[in-house]
């Protein structure tokens, strides 16, 4: 019975959180990492990526993180659109990532206003 109740708290933990416990922390050691090399890549090459002043980067980088819960990943990007002022310039941004609860809660809110009569 305890093992059910222990295995019942793991995975509420995980669906509310995002992580099973101990996770945490590995995560934001990871997304500590990934800053750094996306960092040392816009150092190596400054020129083929939008200007940042490094330091600011790596707050506004860790606070959006934080926000997140770590759950998300950093990534370098060429933006998309033709008519944008940086074509041909990497971003290094922050891709959040929700938890289960939050994809449950936004499924239900969908569903929900799809029965909204319009």
């Amino acid at each position: 019975m305890k093992h059910i109740q222990k295995m019942n708290e793991w995975i509420g933990q995980k669906l509310i959180t995002g992580f099973n416990p101990g996770e945490k922390s590995i995560a934001k050691e990871r997304i500590a990492a990934e800053i750094d090399a996306a960092i040392e890549e816009y150092e190596s090459d400054p020129d083929s990526f939008v200007e940042y002043a490094v330091d600011e980067l790596r707050s506004d980088l860790l606070r959006e993180a934080k926000e997140n819960g770590y759950r998300g990943s950093i990534s370098i990007r060429e933006p998309g659109d033709e008519r944008s002022q940086y074509i041909g310039k990497k971003f290094i941004i922050y891709d959040p990532v929700t938890t289960g609860l939050q994809d449950i809660g936004s499924a239900a809110a969908g569903g929900y206003q799809n029965m909204i009569p319009k």
